[in-house]
């Protein structure tokens, strides 16, 4: 619990000075064998800790075999344009790979998305992330890493972004989890680079 609360100053510390903040809540359930359903509301803030964004994503994952899965999700949100609020809607599907070596654990993740997003513009990507974490058992913690690039398939634009990302997660009790997160995203189709904090908690039932 001392190193997450350290972990959290740390973060916290260089959240001080970010250009947007995320709050996430996540819960889980398995709905048939193989079959989970997840249900994940997020507020999202500017720099002057104004809400500049509401969305909620629903998943549905299947367990394809014991490092795989797929999953098709589907997101509606709003946001503040300035003169006034406008919804936005998208969709996803997903192919995910896991391994697992002692108390390392990487994911790979291929995430196909089409939909309007903040910008109000319709949008084709695809999305290849890196993620792995180190599981500290007698701790409760997995401190992680991410990598994340976002492929445009706008021919006019294909290289779109890179996202960076380190945090930690903590899980007091089973099937709760509470992470922290520091993000920077560098967008390649232009200047308009931001970082990001997020904080998330998680129950599975």
């Amino acid at each position: 619990m001392r190193l997450f609360l350290a972990a959290l100053l740390a973060i916290t510390s260089l959240s001080a000075g970010v250009d947007r903040t995320y709050l996430g809540l996540s819960i889980t359930s398995e709905v048939a064998d193989d079959w989970e359903v997840s249900l994940t509301p997020e507020r999202r803030f500017d720099s002057e800790n104004d809400i500049e964004l509401y969305q909620t994503d629903l998943e549905l994952t299947y367990k394809l075999k014991k490092n795989f899965e797929v999953g098709i999700g589907y997101r509606i949100g709003s946001v503040d344009t300035g003169d006034e609020w406008k919804d936005f809607d998208r969709w996803n599907v997903d192919l995910k790979y896991k391994t697992r070596w002692k108390q390392l654990t990487t994911q790979l993740r291929l995430r196909y998305v089409r939909g309007q997003d903040e910008d109000q513009n319709t949008k084709e990507f695809l999305r290849y992330r890196i993620k792995s974490s180190f599981d500290l058992k007698q701790l409760n913690l997995k401190p992680f890493l991410s990598y994340e690039y976002f492929d445009s398939l706008d021919k006019e634009n294909s290289r779109d972004r890179h996202a960076y990302s380190g945090g930690v997660s903590y899980e007091p009790f089973k099937n709760h989890e509470f992470s922290i997160e520091y993000r920077w995203v560098d967008k390649l189709s232009s200047n308009n680079d931001y970082s990001v904090f997020l904080s998330s908690y998680s129950f599975k039932f």
